[in-house]
């Protein structure tokens, strides 16, 4: 079953991508099982991630409605197999059903070094993780997929300069700037291309950029190095 967590959540198995089942806690709690594949989780701990406010019989009838809508919503892309079972009082994966998810491949690339594969999983990122949701037990991983996105795409930049494939290498930098405009890494691998393509106005726009940014939301000034790389930019 190929599994989208970046971006909108969806998946397919042979057919059409879905959005899975349309009630909130059940598609909630087949991400959950999505994000964490290889593991099994408890009543007790799926009661705690979803309803910790709940009594707990209250807590597990939910949890048995949520578990039953995303059984359901596996079946129609996987018709016959009981693709989420319950040992005891411990929920898992069926042992035939393999989740390929984008998240897998994202991590994986910004671990390798290389290129192609960091290409390849930039090109498949599609937006934060689980994007329009806002459970927090997602928050961690979110946060984990936003910075392999970063680490690949400032490596990539930094591959293209080396290369002096300067538009390349701004189009990533740029890339790394939209995750973050407080970023001075991606600033000055935007402002080096720039530079390096004789646009040493824009190079120098990209720093006024960082830094009427940093000093109005962190009241911060760019760093020594940018401050360097702006009078060298300056100096020709």
């Amino acid at each position: 079953m190929r599994v989208r967590c970046l971006g909108t959540f969806a998946l397919r198995a042979d057919g059409e991508w879905t959005s899975g089942p349309a009630f909130r806690r059940g598609r909630e709690v087949l991400q959950y099982f999505v994000s964490y594949p290889r593991a099994a989780a408890s009543r007790d701990v799926l009661i705690g991630i979803f309803w910790p406010t709940l009594d707990v019989q209250t807590a597990a009838h939910r949890l048995h409605i949520a578990v039953a809508g995303a059984r359901a919503a596996i079946r129609e892309l996987c018709p016959e197999v009981d693709g989420l079972r319950c040992a005891g009082s411990a929920y898992g994966w069926n042992s035939v059903v393999r989740i390929d998810c984008d998240v897998d491949h994202l991590l994986a690339a910004s671990r390798s070094r290389s290129l192609d594969a960091m290409k390849e999983a930039a090109a498949l990122y599609a937006g934060e993780y689980l994007a329009g949701e806002d459970a927090e037990w997602m928050y961690p991983l979110r946060l984990r997929c936003a910075n392999a996105y970063a680490t690949i795409l400032e490596r990539l930049s930094e591959s293209a300069m080396g290369r002096e494939d300067y538009l390349e290498a701004l189009d990533y930098g740029l890339r790394l700037l939209e995750t973050d405009r407080a970023h001075e890494g991606a600033t000055e691998l935007v402002m080096r291309s720039f530079a390096a393509s004789g646009r040493r106005g824009a190079a120098l726009a990209a720093y006024d950029a960082l830094a009427a940014y940093l000093q109005h939301h962190l009241a911060l000034k760019p760093c020594a190095r940018m401050n360097q790389l702006r009078n060298s930019i300056i100096d020709g």
